[in-house]
């Protein structure tokens, strides 16, 4: 993804709960790091990652700091906000691990 210096965006990912019967719970692990010269390089502390919540639907339940994230059964949408300041501009890779 294009992140340029100066920029807030969200990223969504689609997360299916394969549980036909019973919303499982995960908790959330961001990672980001940045494409320079054919090598993937940690990304500077100029941007952040939030992992905002998740779109079931039509419902949303928000993320709450310190705590898992929710997924009912079938498809799912979780929704990760990025929050660039000064930082180099270029293609960047959001990494999203889900465990529960």
């Amino acid at each position: 993804m294009f992140i340029n210096s100066t920029e807030t965006t969200s990223v969504n990912f689609s997360v299916e709960n394969l549980n036909l019967t019973s919303a499982i719970t995960a908790n959330v692990t961001t990672t980001l790091s940045y494409f320079s010269n054919s090598t993937t390089v940690p990304a500077n502390g100029n941007i952040t990652l939030t992992v905002y919540g998740v779109y079931t639907g039509t419902s949303f339940s928000s993320a709450i700091a310190g705590s898992g994230l929710t997924f009912q059964p079938g498809g799912n949408t979780m929704v990760v906000d990025i929050k660039a300041v000064n930082a180099k501009p270029g293609i960047y890779t959001i990494g999203v691990a889900l465990s529960t």
